[in-house]
């Protein structure tokens, strides 16, 4: 809502005559000082008169009161030292030392002051406190219109400007100070106050309750104990253009149901929140500047809603935006700069909507979630900061899509705990550390994400996750791809991991990851790395074009690999070695420039079904130790299509087979070369025979639907060499 949204509490002509100085109709009274002077004319006074008061102290011993209409008060142009209206009576509560029923009263260059309520023995710190609220200096109420103008009001520790009622003045350039509350307005009253100073204040400087509206533009609030502005009850007020400075504890308080709007607003200085937004407060909150919180620029908690467009938050100490409890405000288009702590954090139960901010270069994360907070973060762009980029903790879920997460010294987003979210279509990118962190027990569910360029890996899935990562692109970490450690259980359907340095998929301790229809290709190191203890199941994946092994399993690992393409490796296409075991069923190799398969060390594999079709070096070599079973495989008729070291404990059955005989299965469709995916699953590709160009022989080739790119120069650790058969063999 803007200014000029706000609609009129009177008829123009009106506002005109209130805004104009006192006509020449007006009966002129002239008054000098004296004990009860001013006092003594106002009882006796007409409608339409103008009362010009010259300089001095005015000390009035009773309340004073404006009733009659057009009543006008000033300062006579002839003075040079200021007009001073003070109480010399003693305040009680409720009381004022000057109240304005009448309307079309003006009031001008003058200053009043008056002294606070006494306390009584009896009353302890908050009863004092409540009977100096219920006095003030000016007080407009019933239907008054009136305009003050250029005054200085002085509370003595009561209110300085009490508005309620349904009254609707103007209070324009004045200067509010030495109060518990400068101005108050409530009711159904909807005051207009523009470059006014309010300052000095116990409590807050200006507090608008009940059903207050009205304008509160181009003020300057400053050195206030508790708050700023304080907007309660159900009030309405535009609060805009203003300036707060050094208000202790927040610059705006909105609580009750308060829907106040809030624009273009500088919250600067010394204060602990920006904004507080609490209870059921559902306030807007637009283009305004937070700077140098020493807590949070926005907290928004209780049951509190509400939407914050569009504002600028830096070099809070705190959270940039803490949500907590079960508030769930509509954050757009917000920037968050430069904190010392996180950027955005939500805590307990907190939701929302969060799409289009800008979070960067905050001292922890980006974002933060814990406890069992829930929400819907969209667009928005997370970018260099100290910490993580997204950091979720505890029983967090929501959903993160359509997000930048860019540059960020710890991983991009770090999911841990019993965290489960729904993660799709974002840029995780050019991270310090790994782009996708899982660990503890996290869960959730990850598609249609771009993560690439991040130092240590672009994917770290640990501990006893359980998760889904499907239709991911993950290519070019110069750390590498995926990496699965601890005792994760995750599944990795349909994804491309490419171009990565070092393996592009590396499974390690006792993880047992299902790793399906996925296409992992492109990479200078090795394609997949099972090791360790290492388990899983991996099944209709196209493992293609790596510098070094296809696959690698070693350790004590026991993978189930079944249904997958490994070609064109520049080392052999599966290499098992150390005391690794596990089953190799139904594959097809192709391509490879040493060994299609390599069993060495005490390595004691199961390899039945498979079909090697090589134009490199050999096709199935054995190691002297080499145990497990090699049964009812196809491997193309060629020179070296078996190598068997001397004290093989493998038993192995040596079938090779013609060229013809390999192109007859594939046509009966009895091979994985056959094209496409298993079990229903996408088809992103497909297997082929091709004639090679220049040999009389068939190789695979592999038909994709999105040409890969350059490549990284990183391996994995420990795959330096390329992997080579038994010592007992000759060495290729």
């Amino acid at each position: 809502m803007d200014i000029e949204d706000v609609p009129s509490h009177r008829p123009a002509e009106e506002m005109m005559e209130c805004e104009s100085s006192c006509t020449s109709t007006h009966t002129v009274v002239q008054i000098k000082p004296s004990p009860g002077a001013l006092g003594q004319a106002l009882k006796n006074i007409s409608a339409f008169t103008s009362i010009v008061l010259e300089e001095g102290v005015y000390e009035e011993p009773d309340p004073l009161e404006i009733s009659v209409d057009g009543v006008c008060i000033s300062a006579s142009p002839h003075n040079t030292n200021p007009v001073q209206i003070v109480s010399s009576f003693e305040p009680t509560a409720g009381g004022a030392l000057l109240r304005i029923t009448g309307r079309g009263v003006k009031i001008s260059n003058i200053s009043f002051e008056t002294s606070a309520v006494p306390a009584s023995a009896s009353q302890n710190e908050g009863e004092v406190k409540q009977a100096r609220l219920s006095h003030s200096c000016l007080v407009v109420e019933s239907d008054s219109n009136a305009v003050i103008t250029k005054c200085n009001i002085k509370g003595g520790g009561g209110l300085g400007i009490f508005v309620w009622a349904s009254s609707t003045p103007m209070i324009l350039e004045c200067d509010v100070s030495e109060c518990v509350c400068g101005i108050v307005a409530r009711n159904t009253a909807a005051p207009v106050l523009r470059k006014n100073t309010v300052h000095t204040c116990r409590d807050a400087c200006v507090k608008f309750a009940g059903e207050a509206s009205g304008v509160f533009e181009d003020n300057v609030v400053q050195d206030s104990f508790e708050a700023g502005i304080v907007a309660c009850g159900k009030s309405t007020t535009l609060i805009t253009g203003n300036t707060l400075r050094d208000t202790k504890g927040c610059g705006f308080l909105l609580i009750e149901d308060t829907s106040v709007t809030c624009s273009n607003n500088k919250v600067e200085g010394s204060h602990v929140n920006g904004v507080q937004a609490g209870e059921d407060s559902n306030a807007t909150f637009k283009e305004n500047t937070i700077n140098g919180s020493e807590g949070s620029g926005i907290v928004v908690h209780d049951r509190s809603t509400g939407s914050f467009f569009k504002n600028t938050v830096t070099c809070t100490k705190m959270a940039g935006i803490g949500v907590r409890d079960s508030a769930q405000p509509v954050m757009v288009g917000n920037t968050i700069l430069s904190g010392a702590g996180s950027g955005v954090v939500l805590v307990g139960q907190a939701g929302g909507v969060y799409n289009g901010n800008h979070i960067s270069m905050n001292k922890c994360a980006g974002v933060g979630l814990k406890g069992s907070a829930h929400a819907l973060f969209d667009g928005n762009v997370i970018s260099k900061n100290e910490g993580y980029g997204v950091w979720l903790q505890d029983d967090v879920q929501g959903t993160f899509q359509n997000n930048n997460v860019e540059g960020n010294k710890m991983a991009g987003l770090s999911v841990n705990h019993r965290a489960s979210p729904n993660v799709q279509h974002n840029t995780i990118k050019g991270g310090q550390q790994v782009g996708l962190l899982l660990q503890h027990s996290a869960q959730g569910h990850y598609a249609h994400n771009h993560i690439s360029g991040n130092e240590a890996a672009n994917v770290l899935l640990m501990g006893s996750s359980r998760s889904t990562l499907a239709n991911n692109t993950v290519c070019r970490s110069p750390g590498g791809g995926v990496l699965i450690r601890g005792d994760a259980f995750t599944a990795l359907r349909g994804n491309t991991i490419e171009r990565n340095g070092r393996a592009n998929l590396a499974v390690l301790d006792h993880a047992h990851p299902t790793v399906e229809g996925n296409t992992i290709q492109d990479g200078e190191g090795r394609g997949v790395v099972v090791t360790g203890n290492g388990r899983g199941d991996f099944r209709w994946n196209m493992i293609v074009n790596h510098g070094l092994a296809g696959v690698y399993v070693g350790g004590e690992a026991e993978p189930s690999m079944s249904f997958n393409v490994i070609a064109c490796s520049g080392a052999s296409g599966l290499v098992v070695e150390d005391r690794a075991r596990g089953r190799y069923c139904d594959n097809s190799f192709s391509g490879n420039e040493c060994a299609a398969v390599a069993v060495q060390g005490k390595a004691g594999p199961t390899m039945e079904r498979n079909v090697v079709v090589h134009s490199g070096r050999g096709g199935v070599w054995l190691g002297e130790q080499a145990g497990g079973v090699m049964v009812d495989n196809h491997v193309e008729d060629m020179p070296q299509a078996w190598r068997i070291g001397p004290q093989v404990r493998c038993k192995v059955e040596t079938r090779v087979e013609p060229l013809e005989r390999l192109l007859q299965m594939v046509a009966e469709t009895k091979s994985t070369m056959r094209g496409g995916r298993q079990g229903g699953q996408a088809d992103n590709g497909r297997v082929v025979m091709v004639v090679h160009p220049c040999e009389e022989s068939i190789v695979l080739g592999f038909q994709r639907h999105s040409s890969s790119e350059g490549m990284q120069q990183e391996e994995f650790p420990g795959a330096d060499e390329e992997e080579l058969p038994d010592s007992s063999l000759p060495i290729f």
